[in-house]
């Protein structure tokens, strides 16, 4: 497919089209000095589908809010693999293009990181991805629930993640009730680092009872 043609389907210019190609964005090749771009990995991207009107509510909930709160079971795990999703991904101003394909939410926030990508703004969309869920966890209260969240994003099981850190999955839960573990602060600090959470600050246990 040649790149003025995925352009005009993307409902982008020719000039943003190419940048997405030299910046590795989307699978393209120079073919005679002209960029061509892999119609059968674009048809697999295309293949994302509108989100469900609860399904962009919940999205735009950890995007305001930062929490699954209120969501439990498949609902939330849904929510967890859209918000893993945005954050990994190499384009996400045509994945939130597609997710809510042209319909521009109003509000601010989330709403607005939306319209932004609708209108191609893609560094307004990607500071946001790249400060989605910055937190600074100096207390019981800041870390209870994030972990429970954080595993639901990277989609990792209490057990898994006991595993990894070996920090017992009891302890595990109760981090994730009370925000600390009876064991030390190191367990808060191998969890937030093996769950990949950005966390710009993480005190000790004492400091954070001080």
């Amino acid at each position: 497919m040649k790149i003025s043609e995925f352009a005009r389907s993307e409902g982008i210019t020719v000039q943003r089209a190419a940048r997405l190609a030299r910046e590795g964005r989307i699978p393209a090749r120079k073919v005679s000095g002209v960029w061509e771009v892999d119609e059968t990995a674009f048809i697999v991207r295309r293949s994302r589908r509108r989100l469900s009107e609860q399904s962009r509510s919940d999205v735009l909930r950890w995007m305001n809010h930062k929490t699954f709160d209120g969501i439990t079971g498949v609902r939330k795990a849904r929510a967890a693999a859209r918000i893993r999703e945005f954050i990994d991904s190499p384009d996400p101003v045509a994945l939130l293009r597609d997710w809510w394909a042209g319909s521009a939410p109003e509000g601010r926030g989330g709403a607005a990181v939306v319209r932004a990508a609708l209108r191609g703004f893609d560094q307004q969309v990607r500071d946001a991805q790249k400060h989605m869920g910055m937190w600074v966890l100096d207390s019981p209260d800041s870390v209870r629930g994030r972990i429970s969240d954080w595993r639901a994003i990277r989609g990792v099981s209490a057990g898994e993640l006991a595993e990894r850190t070996d920090v017992p999955t009891s302890v595990i839960h109760t981090i994730e009730r009370t925000g600390y573990s009876p064991r030390g602060n190191r367990d808060v600090a191998r969890i937030v680092k093996t769950l990949r959470i950005p966390a710009v600050h993480v005190r000790t246990e004492r400091s954070a009872h001080a």
